[in-house]
């Protein structure tokens, strides 16, 4: 059992929950607004810390997206190292990123 994918779940649903609330209750069209979206993650950050299961949820998710981004970065590290150091063996993108 995968418990930071079900922690990841719970929080996603219940900040879509409070998304939805908010945008209900607003006027129409005014939530697009930036300084209303400013509003919105505040509240999801401020709600998504009331329980225990939510705060380890947000933090499932916060360092899901901060391992991807590392991933993203070492893959781009990787092209710049094989383009300077390598250039007659340099192999396409498509290759080196997959």
């Amino acid at each position: 059992m995968n418990i930071s994918l079900i922690l990841r779940s719970f929080w996603l649903i219940r900040s879509g929950i409070y998304v939805y609330i908010y945008i209900a209750t607003s006027e129409p069209g005014t939530w697009n607004d930036k300084d209303n979206l400013k509003i919105l993650v505040k509240i999801l950050l401020v709600r998504g810390c009331e329980t225990l299961p939510a705060i380890l949820g947000m933090s499932a998710m916060f360092s899901w997206i901060i391992v991807k981004v590392i991933i993203f970065a070492h893959k781009i590290s990787a092209i710049i190292y094989a383009y300077f150091y390598f250039p007659l063996r340099f192999t396409p993108l498509v290759k080196l990123l997959y």
